[in-house]
Formats: structure tokens, sequence, C-alpha cells
């Protein structure tokens, strides 16, 4: 159909096309080196940095820039999907296969050609009606689901204790054995040793267990995380109602769906999938106008992994959480952790924290911090990351106004520096990234003065 003339002035706002770029390359970056150490990875990584930091500055104004009838970028947008798409069909994704991954080829083989149907309806003058717009975001889920279903298939037990740590401890919940007590897995990194414990808060465990019960498997919770992240992405960015071709609403998903090292991100176990998807829940209350649910589903994040204190801190303060909304979340992140608690808090505590701040830094981790040892022969400070990251989010936090469109850009700075200067980062933190600057792009579309119809809850007083 040809747009009509009622329709609303078609816009992108600010924040969108950048957090897209940023997702892009961090996805890339660890393409590298699966997510080691590179310098053509950390320069990638430095690009994105800087588009984070200008993207903070200019969230804190009052009103943001906009594309009007942005033809070029949403072609850029998506070619750069098909370049990412490209580069994993060409890829070795999978690293320890013991069949082949044929299955997973022909899903990418698929989206390629789902991809290409966008082509004749970029520049929004032809718009797909709604039932093909949702039966080609359909294809793109199946071939997710059935690639990542084929990833778990082709590669049963990989090498990683990431994996092992996961298994035992749902195997060990199930058989109602405490798995901060049950589990000692050799550690896969550099060091020779058998004493790994199961190095991740309760909620891992809960979410993990179903997954373990019906499929023996703990990763299919992560690649459900990964379709539920990219289901309420697209959520986000289609209730702004922006009146942009369709690839402006399911690029933030595909960008996550699409991405080159997804299914080795899901091959190895790597947990971050769940806070991406945790995450963008939050958002997705928030856009419904479902504060109670937003604040109970915070609470998740909370108790999620260690490193979510962060955006606890920052959705609270800029979403502007009233008592009742910073009550529940605190109640919700302690009843999660409490039964571990009570029934061994050092084990808990050894596990979760004592164990992992104990581990030295990793010298092909994906920093700044390993660029400078190998540089000028010493090391940054140990603290560095988190006195960057308590800088960014202090400064998002004293700037922003209330949106969840500049919530999300400051949540993508505040990990990107934390992680980007820490003593390790690597594929699965850059996953975290690119995830969450997705996010903020879907969430952009949220952008008060954008000219076009937006969600009642985002929009701004003049």
């Amino acid at each position: 159909m040809i747009e009509g003339a009622d329709e609303p002035s078609p816009a992108l706002p600010f924040g969108y096309a950048p957090m897209l770029l940023v997702s892009f390359l961090c996805g890339m970056a660890i393409t590298f080196n699966r997510g080691a150490y590179s310098d053509g990875a950390l320069a990638l990584v430095l690009i994105a940095l800087g588009v984070l930091v200008f993207s903070v500055i200019e969230s804190s104004r009052r009103r943001v820039s906009i594309e009007r009838n942005p033809r070029m970028l949403l072609v850029l947008v998506w070619l750069g999907l098909v370049a990412m798409a490209f580069y994993a069909w060409n890829d070795e994704i999978i690293i320890y296969p013991v069949q082949p991954w044929e299955a997973g080829r022909k899903a990418q083989i698929a989206a390629l050609f789902l991809l290409a149907t966008y082509a004749p309806f970029l520049t929004g003058k032809w718009r797909e009606p709604k039932a093909v717009r949702l039966a080609r975001f359909a294809g793109f889920a199946v071939v997710v689901a059935v690639a990542g279903a084929d990833v778990i298939k082709a590669s049963p037990a990989p090498r990683i204790d990431v994996w092992t740590v996961q298994q035992d401890g749902a195997a060990a919940l199930k058989a109602w054995r405490n798995p901060y007590t049950a589990v000692a897995e050799r550690d896969t990194g550099p060091r020779a040793a058998d004493d790994v414990p199961y190095v991740y808060p309760p909620t891992q465990l809960y979410l993990t267990l179903p997954a373990y019960v019906l499929a023996k498997d703990v990763r299919f919770t992560m690649l459900t995380a990964i379709l539920l992240a990219g289901f309420g992405m697209r959520y986000i960015a289609a209730r702004a109602r922006t009146g942009l071709p369709s690839i402006a609403e399911d690029a933030p998903t595909l960008y996550v769906w699409l991405m080159t090292k997804t299914f080795l991100i899901l091959e190895q176990s790597w947990v971050d999938p769940v806070q991406v998807m945790l995450i963008t829940m939050v958002c997705c209350a928030y856009v419904a106008r479902l504060p109670l649910l937003t604040a109970v589903l915070l609470g998740v994040v909370l108790s999620a992994k260690q490193t979510m204190f962060w955006a606890v801190g920052l959705t609270g303060v800029i979403l502007r959480f009233d008592r009742k909304q910073w009550v529940t979340t605190a109640c919700v992140g302690a009843a999660l952790v409490l039964p571990f608690a009570l029934i061994d808090f050092r084990a808990l505590k050894h596990a979760n924290f004592d164990f992992l701040s104990h581990l030295p830094a990793r010298p092909d981790a994906l920093t700044f911090n390993t660029w400078f040892l190998r540089k000028f022969g010493s090391e940054l400070p140990g603290a560095l990351g988190f006195v960057l990251a308590a800088i960014v989010a202090g400064a998002s936090m004293w700037w922003m106004k209330r949106s969840v469109a500049r919530l999300t850009v400051a949540l993508a700075a505040t990990y990107a520096v934390f992680f980007a200067f820490n003593k390790w980062a690597f594929a699965n933190y850059y996953f975290l990234m690119a995830g969450l600057a997705s996010l903020a792009a879907a969430a952009a579309c949220h952008t008060a003065g954008a000219g076009v119809s937006l969600a009642g809850s985002e929009i701004e007083p003049g």
C-alpha cells in the first residue's frame, strides 16, 4: 500500500542509529579472536565508547535532534544486518561440534532471504501490510530457535567451566542439595585447579532448573532469553508507532538475533542473554505503564548477576521510582537470594564474591587494561573500571530527565566503560554491551519531540 497523507511524519530520533552502530561495533569486535584480545577489536571498542559518551552528553539535553525521512539511515541499518548475517554464514561459529551444524546453516540462509524482503520497502514509499510484518518477524524467530536448538545438538558438551558449573548446579538443586557447597569444577581458563564453585546468584539457578529438568541442558534457558529479549525490543519499538518502514522496529531485535557470534554465546552457555532479557522486560513493563511490575522485574535483575547493581541504581533514579517501587525492588531481590543465604551464607558469599574477586587479571582480556599492559609494561589500577562507570552513571542520574530512552543509553554507556576498563572482558561481556545498545535503539523510538506518535508515558512536557 502507498503511504497515506494522514500518516505521521516519519522520523528517527537521536539515539536510534548511534545505538545500533554501537551494537554493530561490539558484535563485530568479538569476531576477531572469539572475544579475546585483538588490537583491531579494541579499535572498534574505542569507536563504540566514543559514540556512547557523545550519546550520554546529547541525551542530557531537554530536546534531542531527529532525522526526518531517514531513508539513507534505514538503508545503512539494513546493510549492517546483511553484513552480519553474511559474515555469520561464512564464519566457524561453533567451537566444540561433534556433528555438523546443518540446521543452523540452513537457518542462516533463511535469514538472508528474509532480510532481502525488506529491500523494496526501505524508502518508505511502499509499506507492508501488518500480516506481512508479523509473518516476517515470526520467521526470524523460527530461524533463531532452530539454529539455537541445533547449536545445543551439534555441541552437546562444550569444554568450558561455565557450562559444567551450571549443569552441576542445576543437578544439585534438582536433588535438593546446595549448589554453593556441592559444585567444584575444573577451571578451563589459565588456572590449573578444580575449585570453581557455582559462581552465579540464585536467580540463574531458578531460571536454568526448568531447562535442565525438561531438556537436560541449561542452555535452553539462554536460548529462550535470546528470543524473549528480541520480542521485548520489538514490542518497545513497535509501541512507539513511528510510522517508519518495518525495518525500523525490527532492527534492534535483529542486531541481537543475527549478531555473528550470538550462537557462540549460546554454545558456551554464557549467562549474559538472561541479563539482556530481564533488563528488556523491565523496559517493556515501563512503557506499558505497569509501575509495580517494573519494580518487581528490577528486583529480579538485582539478583540475576553480581554486576547488575549499576542497572538497578540507574533505572530507579532515572525512572524516578517512588518509595513503594524501591521497597518492592529490594524485597524481590532479597527474597530470591534469602533461601541460600540462610542455608549457608559463607558458601554463597565465597562462590559469588570471594572466589571471583581473587581471580587474577587475564592477559588475553579484550580491555584497555590489557592494551596498557602490553604497550607500557605496567597495569592500570584495578578500580579504574568502577571509577569510570560511577562517573558515567552519576552524571546520567544527575543530568537525565525521566525517560526510558535516556535510561537505556545510560545503561549501555555505564556497562561499556565498566567492562572495557576492567581486569577481564570477553565475548559474553560485549554481547551484553551490544544487547543493551540494541535495547537503547528500540527505546529511542520513545524520545519526546521526535514528531511521531509516542507512548503516553514517555511524552515530556514542553
